[in-house]
């Protein structure tokens, strides 16, 4: 009997991503995608480990104390929460993110390459 309400779920599941406007999008604009994450590849491989200023490394470098700060909050010890940094903490979790997901700055890298070149392509492709 559960397995038929399962069953059921599934093909309602199915059904509706089959109508999903989300993937009639992505279905619809698929080469540009695909040229979005091409670009982003060589984008990627050309900047590795990414298009640094003068403030890229130090915020690469904040990302261990962010990581130290979170471990410290998530066991209770408030005094060590504190970031002593002049940067926006956003990027740097983004690239915290990466280093957790992959080892490497170069997930964030590639993210920021492919959100360049799509959002440009549909400008481009929109006028915008």
């Amino acid at each position: 009997m559960y397995m038929l309400k399962f069953y059921n779920i599934s093909e309602r599941f199915k059904q509706e991503i089959n109508e999903s406007k989300y993937k009639r999008w992505i279905l619809e604009n698929k080469g540009m995608l695909l040229i979005s994450i091409l670009i982003a590849i060589f984008l990627t491989i050309l900047t590795y480990p990414g298009i640094m200023y003068s403030d890229s490394y130090a915020r690469i470098g904040v990302t261990s104390e962010l990581k130290t700060a979170i471990h410290a909050f998530n066991v209770g010890n408030v005094s060590m929460t504190n970031l002593a940094s002049w940067l926006t903490i956003t990027p740097s979790f983004f690239i915290l993110l990466s280093e957790q997901i992959v080892g490497s700055v170069v997930l964030y890298t590639f993210v920021q390459c492919f959100l360049l070149s799509f959002f440009t392509i549909c400008a481009f492709i929109l006028n915008c």
